[in-house]
């Protein structure tokens, strides 16, 4: 199947801001304007026409203007990533999206029309495996479970049937059991390693022999 090129594309917002380097930016502010393609299904809501199979692309503008004027940010890039990160939270049907902050009265002694940040992001698909042998294995793989779709960056897809299986590597150890699941993450890859890795810390394990 082709990959979804279905998008709803916000151009030119613009809103009064205080973001900037310099403090008189910050003080003073000035205006920037925000484009977005928001990638999502639409078909549905083009053959039924209606609104609750779509998103509200005027919800979305409210958005972007509300979270631009509450907060202040130095950087483009942080107020770019921030504001991708409040929308996909805020709009689930919002798959992936480009977003792109540009500022025209950007603080350079040359003739430029505007200074832009462009982001991509989007949520992702990871396959987790999970296992334990040590104590209430059951209870310690559910409560993993539990912490990564209770994290605001995740979403729990399905889980399969845990099984049981030997230890494998040789070392003297209780029988594991074992499980996988799905998510959809915001996380890029090696920031959900080590949110992974912590969660494992937290219930107390310890690397200290190999295959252990």
């Amino acid at each position: 199947m082709q990959e979804n090129k279905d998008r709803i594309c916000i151009r030119e917002l613009e809103v009064y801001a205080h973001h900037g380097v310099f403090a008189e930016e910050t003080r003073l502010g000035q205006k920037f304007f925000v484009n977005a393609d928001l990638s999502m299904q639409l078909r549905k809501a083009g053959t039924e026409d209606d609104l609750s199979l779509s998103t509200d692309y005027g919800q979305v503008c409210q958005t972007i203007y509300h979270f631009l004027t509450e907060h202040t940010y130095r950087l483009l890039e942080a107020a770019a990533e921030h504001l991708a990160e409040r929308l996909l939270l805020d709009f689930p049907g919002i798959r992936e999206l480009t977003l792109e902050i540009r500022k025209p009265a950007a603080p350079i002694p040359l003739p430029v029309s505007s200074v832009s940040v462009s982001i991509a992001r989007g949520w992702k698909r990871a396959v987790i495996a999970c296992g334990s042998n040590m104590g209430e294995k059951e209870r310690y793989l559910q409560e993993a479970i539990d912490k990564i779709a209770g994290d605001i960056k995740c979403r729990l897809l399905c889980s399969a049937d845990q099984i049981v299986t030997k230890p494998y590597g040789g070392v003297e150890q209780d029988d594991f059991v074992n499980g996988a699941f799905l998510i959809e993450t915001l996380y890029e890859p090696e920031e959900l390693l080590t949110f992974l890795n912590r969660l494992e810390a937290e219930a107390g394990r310890e690397r200290v022999i190999r295959w252990g």
